[in-house]
């Protein structure tokens, strides 16, 4: 069980810091987990801002690190915090002027506060466990997520399936499989032996043309025994 506990764990942490600087760093408050997060690829978050309702969107990270907003543009995110690229939006959109339509049809400039812009994180990137757990593969994160809580999503450590992986378990079901597949091969060579001697129209089954293998003589010659019985000498 240590043994499984200890592979699980160490690819799911694996896994987190490869991401990156990791999206969890472990911390114990959860805010600060929060504050350390780092955005990447499959990460989605919502842009808030309340004098401009056209900019107010969720937007993914995409694959190059991006984030395409209306009226701004591409503009980078991956490995930056929120907080970060909070701040970035705000320097961009600092100068911008926006032009909104009145009911009427009139025009009239607006400019932003940056106080009203505000990004948040709409949907964290899942992450992934593998090892022996029930339920492998991608999870949902959610900020502050330890290792045992991660292998709870998982569904926990899956004793049945290592079990059913034993080595040793599994090198006596080839072994056995191995030798039964010999003994096979040892019975349709008498078998294609006997058929060529009958449509030769011989008097004697010459068994001299056998392969070797390693089944065991006792077996071979009751196998050889009865492919003579079966041709008649």
């Amino acid at each position: 069980m240590l043994k499984i506990m200890t592979r699980v764990a160490v690819r799911f942490i694996a896994v987190a810091l490869i991401c990156g600087s990791s999206p969890f760093a472990f911390n114990a408050s959860e805010a600060a987990t929060l504050a350390d997060y780092r955005l990447s690829t499959g990460d989605v978050i919502e842009i808030t801002a309340v004098g401009a309702p056209e900019l107010q969107r969720k937007a993914p990270v995409e694959l190059n690190g991006d984030v395409v907003l209306p009226l701004i543009g591409r503009v980078p995110a991956a490995g930056m915090t929120v907080v970060g690229f909070e701040n970035k939006l705000r320097d961009l959109m600092r100068s911008q002027v926006f032009r909104r339509r009145t009911p009427d049809g009139r025009e009239f400039p607006v400019v932003l506060s940056i106080e009203e812009i505000s990004v948040s994180i709409a949907e964290y990137r899942p992450i992934y466990v593998n090892g022996d757990v029930a339920k492998p593969g991608e999870h949902r994160f959610r900020p502050g997520v330890t290792v045992r809580q991660a292998l709870g999503l998982a569904g926990g450590y899956d004793v049945m399936r290592f079990r059913a992986k034993d080595p040793f378990l599994e090198s006596a079901d080839l072994q056995s499989e191995y030798g039964s597949l010999w003994t096979d091969f040892a019975k349709e060579q008498i078998h294609v032996l006997r058929l060529q001697a009958e449509l030769a129209s011989e008097d004697k089954l010459d068994l001299g043309a056998v392969i070797e293998t390693p089944v065991a003589p006792s077996v071979l010659s009751q196998i050889e025994n009865r492919g003579r019985a079966a041709f008649g000498t």
